[in-house]
């Protein structure tokens, strides 16, 4: 089991032989074939993104997370 969100850990947490990603919130195309062999799982955190943006929208976060990409 690997706590990983993004490409970079995600990928080499499947190279080093982990068999569950956990979040994989920014999972890209090379990311996802390599868990389509039947061995690999994704557990999303689904709510997680959306407590973030929520909280962002609502100010009730410092500004420098507000301001990155992703929000």
């Amino acid at each position: 089991m690997a706590h990983a969100q993004a490409n970079a850990g995600i990928k080499n947490a499947l190279r080093a032989g982990v068999r569950t990603i956990e979040h994989g919130i920014w999972l890209d195309d090379d990311a996802i074939e390599m868990m389509l062999d039947g061995k690999h799982v994704l557990v999303p955190t689904l709510v997680a993104p959306e407590w973030v943006v929520r909280h962002a929208n609502e100010g009730r976060m410092p500004k420098w997370p507000r301001t990155k990409d992703a929000l």
